[in-house]
């Protein structure tokens, strides 16, 4: 993918010397192994996606850190103040067939939107 930009860079950078009063023309053309000018852009975007790409993970690292502070301190001050026998009294007052029935109008809508 960043070859195609730096070979269109390439083919370009004759037409851009000529203008500037480079005799371009009267160079011999010679068949090449490397593609100096393509291999210096593609080395270029390169690096400036592996600068962002580290900076991305540093950022991304340092907001796992805060989100699992986060859960940490929700549960080290909220557990002491969980009681299950008064929380979970009546999860279910209508068992499974409650549960299925709420649950069965949103499956249909996520169904019927998966098939458009």
């Amino acid at each position: 993918m960043i070859q195609l930009p730096s070979v269109a860079w390439t083919e370009m950078t004759p037409d851009l010397i000529s203008k500037f009063g480079e005799i371009v023309n009267t160079m011999p053309q010679v068949t090449s192994i490397l593609n100096l000018p393509a291999l210096v852009v593609t080395i270029a975007v390169t690096l400036l996606l592996y600068i962002g790409i580290k900076e991305s993970a540093k950022v991304n690292a340092t907001l796992v850190i805060v989100k699992l502070v986060l859960i940490g301190l929700f549960l080290w001050f909220g557990l002491p103040h969980f009681n299950p026998s008064e929380h979970w009294k009546d999860f279910a007052p209508n068992g499974w067939q409650g549960i299925m029935t709420g649950a069965a109008p949103r499956l249909s809508v996520r169904i019927s939107r998966a098939k458009l």
